[in-house]
């Protein structure tokens, strides 16, 4: 047992996983690229149409990172080799950045979902 749990006022709600850590590096990879995906999908995206939807999925995770006021952006660009795999929607990212790209898919997602706007409308109206 440890020493810790022997100090006064300790109690075990101090302790929390965090994200990083928590989660296996493969799953967050799964699911950053399966939001990127829909997102891609959505915005109208195919595999000879991707260049300006990736720049402006790209543009949205800039601004929900500025917003969230992360240090670093999860990712500095975005191709189609990062987000869909030869198994399926997968991004290519470490865990330090998987994390940040998660809150930010959270962001952009929430914001959206809120205000009942599509993203692509919320994401220019408020970067404009």
């Amino acid at each position: 047992m440890s020493t810790l749990f022997q100090f006064p006022g300790f109690v075990h709600e101090f302790i929390s996983g965090d994200l990083m850590h928590a989660c296996d590096l493969g799953v967050l990879q799964h699911l950053c690229g399966c939001v990127i995906w829909e997102l891609f999908r959505e915005m109208g995206g195919t595999d000879k149409h991707n260049r300006h939807v990736l720049a402006d999925i790209q543009t949205m995770i800039r601004t929900a990172s500025k917003s969230l006021a992360q240090v670093q952006l999860p990712t500095n660009t975005l191709t189609i080799g990062m987000v869909k795999g030869k198994s399926g929607p997968k991004t290519k990212t470490k865990a330090s950045e998987g994390m940040r790209l998660v809150f930010c898919l959270r962001f952009i997602l929430e914001i959206c979902s809120l205000r009942g706007q599509t993203i692509r409308t919320h994401i220019f109206a408020t970067s404009a």
